[in-house]
């Protein structure tokens, strides 16, 4: 005998599944809230050259007539900024070392949003500055240029759509603002000038705050990172990967430091054509 207001066999069993999902979700929710990490600490170190730091020919010296726009352009001297190499201590500027991917739940609760919502590239003295930078997919990157010549910013993105924005002189306090990234890249991304091929810089597009590029002096110093062990991604443009995975631990409330991480001159496959005097290799 059917009971009236008794759910049929199958409404109960749809409702038993539906309930069982969330009753899944709410405890997978509180495990992940639990597991979320509530101690942090910093990593640094310095990235150097083994060897003799070369001394690399300028892209532009001055009287240059072959060079784009040579009645400014050739009268500047423009370095070669593919591989910058501090003369005393041998550290190596512009190399990246970050995290290639971590749970959003672990970041410190300071930097799951980025502090500055735009980064800057500037266009002056026929180059583009800063040579490396770190973009988060939460920053936007705006463009000032302080000369009379035509430029564009023309990033090499994999996952994102290409963009290459022409640029005149910007007014101070009124930069140009381009299309924002709406994704990670893997690696490192080509920007550059299609007017003057010299100038070049390197982004990394990233979805987290654990990224950084080296100083002058090769130093580098990842803060706020989860207490535990974690894989370092060392990238610089002219070997690619340096390291695709090196292994450090992090310590709450203190600081890691790696100590100074040597990279053979070989590893940067410079050309004679590119330098001014041939650099000796140190064993």
């Amino acid at each position: 005998m059917k009971i009236f207001g008794s759910p049929e066999p199958t409404t109960l069993s749809a409702f038993s599944r539906i309930w069982c999902i969330l009753l899944i979700t709410i405890n997978v929710a509180t495990v992940t809230a639990a597991n979320a990490s509530e101690e942090y600490g910093d990593v640094t170190g310095r990235i150097i050259l083994q060897g003799e730091a070369p001394k690399l020919r300028p892209f532009v010296q001055p009287g240059d007539l072959k060079a784009r726009n040579a009645a400014f352009c050739g009268a500047l001297n423009i370095p070669n900024d593919g591989l910058v190499v501090h003369r005393e201590n041998r550290g190596i500027q512009n190399t990246f070392v970050y995290l290639k991917r971590i749970d959003p739940d672990n970041v410190h609760p300071e930097l799951r949003k980025s502090k500055h919502p735009h980064v800057s590239l500037q266009l002056k003295n026929c180059r583009m500055a800063p040579h490396t930078m770190v973009v988060r997919t939460d920053q936007q990157v705006i463009l000032a240029a302080e000369s009379d010549l035509k430029h564009n910013v023309h990033p090499y993105p994999i996952f994102n759509n290409q963009f290459g924005p022409f640029v005149r002189p910007t007014e101070p306090g009124q930069p140009i603002k381009v299309a924002r990234f709406k994704t990670k890249e893997p690696l490192p991304i080509k920007v550059k000038c299609d007017i003057h091929a010299w100038m070049q810089a390197y982004w990394l597009v990233i979805d987290h705050p654990y990224a950084a590029t080296t100083d002058a002096d090769g130093r580098f110093t990842i803060e706020k990172l989860p207490a535990g062990e974690h894989s370092l991604t060392i990238w610089h443009e002219r070997v690619g990967y340096i390291e695709k995975s090196f292994d450090v631990r992090v310590h709450h409330e203190q600081q890691t430091d790696i100590g100074d991480y040597e990279v053979p001159l070989e590893r940067f496959k410079l050309k004679d054509s590119e330098l001014v005097s041939p650099p000796t290799s140190k064993s």
